[in-house]
């Protein structure tokens, strides 16, 4: 009977222990604002699943949900958020000076209705998959140390421009590593490591349908905007990130050589050098101004 009871009160204090590691995690100090949450739980499980059958073999690199205390020593925490207050960005980002990376799971509903909605046309895809490659994205900044003494973006008033900034270079290096990291399971066979090349199959049938969305989408729902060329089918609104479209043709390409058009990247950067600034309406011209500077007009 003692022996028992002592098996319980073990039994019972294992369980408290456990109980205490699965604590709700803590958030960053760069994460004031945000508070954690458990909507589209499945899609971020599936998409870290995904990420860490082709990272681990890799670099050895591992994300794991900070949905509880104990992240694995040397992992990479993500954390699945919602802001306090409604915002608009991007779904995943590397916090300044913080080995993390932040899902905003409010975001992940409109960003795939934007790149991969079900209209006529469109290829699907599904939205974990659009979230792992986001992630691999994001391990690339982490890889390359962007997030360390990170300045503040360009304080500069959104304006259409195709300026090289130091911020779009590490865009573009950030691609760069999760094309290198899909394109290193192309040749691992499903049966020496099937969780690696199922992730291999699965992103690199994401990149084409997301970039074939998108040239529909300037092609066809924004008709005339390729003619005109116009700043908003080849530009960029800020200075932080590359036109979305541009960014996928070329990660197409580092991932497959010269996927369908060979010419697809050559032929986008000659239309963004085309490109012609919109001008104002005539009826929004500026009125005509006297010698001096002064208005010389006056409402009726």
């Amino acid at each position: 009977m003692r022996f028992i009871t002592a098996t319980i009160l073990w039994i019972v204090t294992v369980t408290q222990t456990a109980g205490c590691a699965s604590s709700p995690a803590q958030l960053p100090p760069a994460l004031d604002g945000y508070r954690l949450s458990t909507r589209e739980a499945n899609v971020c499980a599936a998409a870290v699943t995904t990420i860490n059958g082709l990272l681990i073999p890799y670099n050895g690199m591992r994300l794991a949900i900070a949905d509880a205390a104990a992240v694995p020593t040397g992992a990479v925490p993500v954390y699945c958020v919602r802001a306090r207050k409604p915002t608009a960005g991007a779904i995943c980002f590397v916090p300044v000076n913080t080995r993390a990376i932040v899902i905003q799971v409010d975001e992940l509903p409109l960003l795939h209705d934007r790149l991969c909605g079900g209209r006529e046309g469109r290829l699907l895809v599904e939205t974990a998959d659009l979230l792992a490659l986001s992630l691999l994205h994001e391990c690339g900044h982490i890889e390359r140390e962007h997030y360390v003494n990170r300045q503040a973006g360009l304080a500069l008033r959104p304006a259409w421009n195709a300026e090289d900034t130091v911020q779009k270079r590490r865009e573009f290096e950030a691609d760069a590593f999760a094309a290198e990291v899909i394109r290193s399971a192309k040749d691992i066979s499903i049966f020496d490591d099937p969780e690696r090349q199922k992730a291999y199959v699965r992103l690199s049938l994401t990149i084409p349908a997301i970039t074939w969305n998108l040239t529909q989408t300037r092609v066809i729902d924004n008709f005339g905007a390729t003619a005109l060329r116009l700043p908003s089918a080849f530009w960029e609104r800020g200075y932080t990130h590359p036109n979305i479209e541009y960014r996928m043709l070329l990660l197409a390409y580092l991932l497959d050589g010269s996927p369908g058009d060979p010419d697809s990247v050559t032929r986008f950067e000659q239309l963004r050098k085309e490109v012609q600034l919109e001008k104002p309406p005539i009826d929004l011209a500026i009125p005509p101004t006297s010698t001096d500077g002064v208005n010389n007009t006056r409402p009726d």
